[in-house]
């Protein structure tokens, strides 16, 4: 009966520290709800054993028990987390990679537009379209096309991610946002210059 008790009680308090630990993150809850129940194991151990023989032994085991929790956790979390970093950064590079191909068409029909650049954009896109404006919207939720500077010999395009992480979590964004992916594209009479800025 006592050591349903104690099962009982264990199985609750790794439930509550599981539950209550305040982060974002799996890992946290995880570590400490499982060094909780090993705690409740030790103490239930030395609680118990009556026999000074045997605990020798069970104490070497179990402390073998703690070594192997934590070393077997910190490298499955250690694992996840560079997996995690390394999706994120495929990701970022793949998008990065639509952006630049879509900017580059975008140079392209402004650069063979016989006028000024201001001439083409405006062509192209609307006689409205001034510094601030959007010529591609989020309508594919991927990513948006701003006009950053428009003149007669220059043009600068900034695009920007709609929900992929880029490099740096505290880029500030155009959009007002911060973290995601955004490029940007110089178009001048020496052509077309690109810079991926997070």
């Amino acid at each position: 009966m006592d050591s349903l008790k104690w099962i009982v009680g264990g199985g609750v308090v790794f439930l509550l520290i599981y539950l209550l630990t305040p982060s974002d993150n799996l890992w946290p809850a995880l570590f400490f709800s499982l060094f909780a129940g090993l705690a409740i194991t030790a103490i239930y151990y030395f609680m118990t054993v009556k026999s000074r023989e045997i605990p020798v032994v069970a104490t070497t085991l179990l402390i073998v028990l703690f070594i192997s929790a934590f070393v077997v956790s910190y490298t499955l979390y250690e694992r996840s987390q560079f997996q995690s970093e390394l999706l994120t950064e495929i990701r970022s590079t793949i998008e990065v990679g639509i952006m630049t191909s879509e900017l580059s068409t975008i140079s392209l029909e402004v650069m063979k537009h016989e006028g000024s650049f201001t001439e083409a954009i405006k062509e192209l896109y609307g006689e409205d379209t001034e510094s601030g404006v959007e010529i591609r919207p989020f309508d594919d939720g991927t990513f948006r096309v701003v006009v950053t500077e428009i003149g007669e010999d220059v043009v600068v395009l900034s695009a920007i991610s709609d929900w992929v992480r880029g490099r740096d979590a505290d880029f500030q964004n155009l959009d007002g946002e911060s973290g995601k992916v955004q490029t940007m594209i110089t178009i001048n009479q020496a052509g077309a210059f690109y810079e991926r800025q997070n």
